[in-house]
């Protein structure tokens, strides 16, 4: 990660070449307002053939009127500055729909900008995409924006810093250049609860597919009978009673021998729980409250059964609601790309060794 002001002479600023320097790959960009000049000292550090801009209508407007010139006239009321070719630029196009293709070639490497040109109210983001890094910044493409304004800020984000921050805004990115407006909220939990599903997956890889062998392949894992539903009557072991604490108060839980064997594989992925009830087809999982509320934005779908001042509980079936409960679950708890399986806690991709659990994490680390 790389935090710089654009003040010219004071340090190295251009976030751009240090992407560069990294090996990351630009793919796309997002600015209102993009002058060829600076355009122009922007492609001349990408190695990527092709581009995606998001621009405004007025940006546009200015390159097909500077293309038809042959030329970018010095600025009205600024200091002499004699005439700018663009003869770097090749070819510039309307595809229709607003939308437009820019040909450039620069230092001998043609580049391609396919463009989205949007009305300028509707834009204010900068944003460049790489394939692996993000940098996001409040300069223009302008020789200001880059280079004089002393107040222009930028960061650069990499995989290495944080994977599923750049992957959710490479989805935004996407997203916007299709003309879909979501969130990155709405980008995240859909993320996070695909990852749940694979930590799932991984930690019980053998118990499901040994399930799946008895009871058939359906998409409820611990609905189909992976959980018996029916831990008072010790239908899969010897009951189990203990006392789970959640926010410094006492819990009864009860479950079966082989309920806990899944139960205690996946409970370290989910927040403290206490099974208060496993009895014909119907299981009740107390939790936090306050957990419950921090984390809503996941768990505002599942109805709360009981409530006290402390924790509150689900009631919950062998209809499949089960398994979207623990997936949410897992989803809430995730706060990075990366988890350690042997713990249950978020970790650098490039650790060697657990910072939380000590092992080696080698064959226990999974990611986003």
């Amino acid at each position: 990660m790389k935090v710089a002001t654009n003040m010219f002479g004071a340090e190295g600023a251009n976030l751009i070449i240090k992407a560069n320097e990294l090996g990351l790959n630009l793919n796309g960009v997002v600015c209102p307002f993009i002058e060829l000049s600076a355009l122009k000292n922007v492609l001349r550090n990408v190695t990527s053939k092709t581009i995606k801009v998001i621009t405004s209508k007025g940006s546009i407007g200015k390159w097909y009127r500077y293309y038809k010139m042959g030329k970018i006239p010095a600025k009205d009321g600024d200091p002499p500055r004699r005439e700018l070719s663009i003869d770097w630029i090749k070819n510039l196009t309307s595809k229709g729909n607003d939308k437009h293709e820019l040909t450039a070639l620069i230092n001998g490497k043609q580049i391609t900008l396919k463009i989205h040109a949007y009305p300028k109210d509707t834009l204010h983001t900068k944003l460049y995409v790489y394939d692996t890094g993000f940098v996001i910044t409040s300069g223009n493409i302008t020789d200001q924006g880059l280079l004089l304004r002393h107040l222009e800020l930028g960061i650069l984000v990499t995989e290495d810093d944080n994977k599923l921050e750049v992957d959710i805004v490479k989805h935004w990115f996407e997203n916007r250049w299709n003309g879909k407006e979501r969130s990155c909220l709405a980008i995240r939990i859909e993320k996070t609860m695909d990852f749940a599903k694979k930590i799932i997956e991984k930690v019980l890889e053998k118990e499901i597919k040994e399930n799946q062998k008895k009871h058939g392949k359906p998409e409820f894992y611990f609905s189909n009978r992976l959980f018996c539903f029916g831990c008072d009557e010790g239908r899969n072991g010897q009951i189990i009673t203990r006392t789970v604490k959640i926010e410094n108060k006492n819990y009864k839980e009860i479950v079966c021998e082989g309920c806990d064997k899944i139960l205690s594989k996946i409970r370290k992925f989910m927040p403290v729980l206490a099974q208060e009830i496993s009895h014909e087809g119907s299981i009740v999982w107390r939790i936090s409250k306050k957990y419950y509320n921090e984390k809503n934005t996941y768990l505002y779908r599942y109805n709360k059964f009981d409530e006290v001042d402390e924790t509150i509980s689900f009631d919950i079936t062998d209809n499949g609601s089960i398994d979207k409960l623990i997936q949410t679950l897992v989803a809430s708890k995730i706060e990075g790309a990366y988890i350690c399986l042997n713990c249950g806690n978020v970790i650098q991709s490039n650790f060697q060794i657990c910072p939380y659990c000590g092992i080696s994490v080698n064959k226990q680390l999974i990611g986003i």
